[in-house]
This record gives structure tokens, C-alpha cells and sequence, in this order.
């Protein structure tokens, strides 16, 4: 990942991540949560009021991307088409209009 630094090693993303904001930071307040997002249970994403991304695969990154884009409009998405060098960022297929499904 693009925030992991030699501390990070064996460290899970939400927590490296979370350490990396706290580093910049110490004041603001982050909650994560490990889960497998899924289309069924991508709802719990409401309750936040900014989303990272930080999928490796293209389907589940498109489909958050379009998830939050579409459904939750009031929120900040932060993504970035990086996918561990297993796959080419060229595949992500996003809709540029969200309010009109693919």
C-alpha cells in the first residue's frame, strides 16, 4: 500500500492506515472495522462520514466506488487504482454519471 511504511509490516490496512492519520493528526477522531464488504452488507457505510477504499480487486473496488457514489451522496470517497500489482488499473470500470446504474 501507497501509506505503509517499514512499522506497518504485518499489520492489517485499517490499522496502518488509522496509525498513519493518528502520526499526522493525534486529535481527530477514526473508527474502523474489519469486514469483507459485500453488495449485502455494504449499508453499514452509512454510518461514516468518509469512505476509503483500499481494495485490491477491480470488481469489489468498482463496487464500492459505484455503491457510495450512487447511494450514499453525502459522503467523501477516497479511492485510488492501485491494486497490489496483481491486476492493470485500466480494468476498473466506474460510472462516471452516478446517478444513471451501468
Amino acid at each position: 500500500s501507497i501509506f505503509s511504511f517499514v512499522k506497518h509490516i504485518g499489520m492489517k490496512k485499517t490499522e496502518a492506515l488509522k496509525s498513519l492519520i493518528k502520526d499526522i493528526n493525534p486529535f481527530v477522531k477514526i473508527k474502523t472495522k474489519d469486514i469483507f464488504v459485500t453488495k449485502e452488507n455494504i449499508d453499514f457505510l452509512k454510518e461514516y462520514d468518509i469512505v476509503i477504499e483500499a481494495f485490491d480487486d477491480p470488481k469489489n473496488k468498482a463496487m464500492i466506488c459505484n455503491t457510495v457514489l450512487r447511494n450514499f451522496k453525502d459522503k467523501y470517497l477516497i479511492a485510488s487504482s492501485g491494486m497490489a500489482g496483481y491486476y492493470d488499473s485500466n480494468i476498473i470500470k466506474t460510472n462516471p454519471n452516478p446517478y444513471k446504474v451501468l
